[in-house]
């Protein structure tokens, strides 16, 4: 009976690691980059209300490849 006890622990320990494990890898990973505002923010491109983008604009005196 005790080793049953102890199997049965140890199954739900290793499932709850493994669960924290798959929320730590779904979250978004946090970065140290600047905000920065969009040139022109929801730029419709097409009739479906989620066709639209955010267009950021090189800050250069030439022409700068996209």
């Amino acid at each position: 009976m005790r080793h049953l006890l102890l199997v049965l622990a140890t199954v739900l320990v290793t499932c709850s690691t493994v669960a924290q494990a798959a929320d730590q890898a779904k979250a978004p990973a946090k970065t140290n980059a600047p905000a920065v505002a969009p040139t022109a923010a929801d730029v419709r491109y097409g009739e479906h209300e989620r066709q639209m983008l955010d267009f950021y604009q090189a800050k250069s005196d030439q022409p700068t490849p996209v």
